[in-house]
């Protein structure tokens, strides 16, 4: 409650708390000065993009919208209740090619090495500082990202698997139907760095519409975007996005497109244009 008695302080908009539907805690729904909401379904469901977009739209540029995580929010609280710094804070540890899957309370800046010291991790795999979608490429000797709360371990794939495209894939997962996978009983994927091909040209297949969460033209944003054509990304709603939105389009898209930094580009081109 402190937490967010503060933060009424710092703005003269509502001020609304998001949390899943089957989540129960009476300390949470019980708070003052705040607007509850709840959330439900698989991922993308639990996005800030997807939550403002549904709660308090970006309807131009000049409107502005500031988020903030639950723990960050417990960490203001205590700065005010205590005068002191609280740099714990809750992060997961995931991924396939470490052993331990669990829950970790750790302090800001500690080195993901000391995170996975008693943990088994794989030889040769890649460390991701943030989830499998969101995150970014980090090392034992690096500390988590400041505003991570997740630690992901996957297998490296430096190389493209010889003809992959003409094997029955009994093991891939498919989004398109296109392996075997698909009519065998589901088992657990194993994800790992691999693009599964090169870079080629757009194709509007509508892979991408399928697994957007806004009600925009994904395929038509990234051609203004790529274009510079900073009129037609404000009428397709370039400032309604954000990269974290774009994921699962970069991941299911068959042009191997990097979407998000598109997306990201976009943004900051936008900004510079004013």
């Amino acid at each position: 409650q402190v937490g967010i008695d503060a933060l009424k302080f710092l703005t003269n908009g509502s001020i609304n708390m998001v949390s899943p539907q089957k989540f129960s805690n009476a300390k949470l729904t019980n708070l003052n000065n705040v607007q509850q909401h709840t959330y439900s379904g698989p991922h993308p469901a639990g996005n800030i993009g997807v939550h403002v977009s549904q709660i308090d739209p970006i309807k131009n540029k000049e409107d502005s919208i500031w988020y903030i995580s639950i723990q960050d929010l417990i960490s203001i609280g205590k700065l005010f209740l205590t005068g002191k710094v609280d740099y714990r804070k809750i992060i997961t540890v995931a991924g396939s090619s470490v052993l331990e899957k669990q829950h970790y309370s750790v302090n800001r800046g500690t080195l993901i090495s000391q995170i996975l010291s008693n943990n088994k991790v794989e030889v040769d795999a890649r460390i991701i500082s943030g989830d499998i979608l969101t995150g970014s490429i980090s090392y034992m000797d690096n500390s988590i990202g400041f505003y991570h709360d997740s630690i992901t371990v996957i297998p490296n794939v430096p190389n493209r698997v010889f003809m992959g495209w003409i094997a029955p894939g009994f093991s891939k997962y498919s989004l398109s139907n296109t392996f075997l996978s698909k009519l065998l009983p589901k088992k657990e994927k194993v994800f790992t760095t691999s693009m599964n091909g090169s870079k080629r040209a757009i194709l509007p297949i509508g892979a991408i519409e399928k697994v957007m969460p806004l009600n925009i033209l994904p395929t038509m944003l990234i051609k203004s975007i790529i274009a510079n054509d900073i009129e037609t990304m404000e009428q397709l709603g370039i400032y309604e996005c954000d990269p974290e939105d774009f994921t699962l389009c970069s991941f299911s898209d068959a042009s191997k497109m990097d979407i998000t930094g598109i997306i990201q580009d976009g943004l900051d081109f936008a900004e510079a244009e004013g």
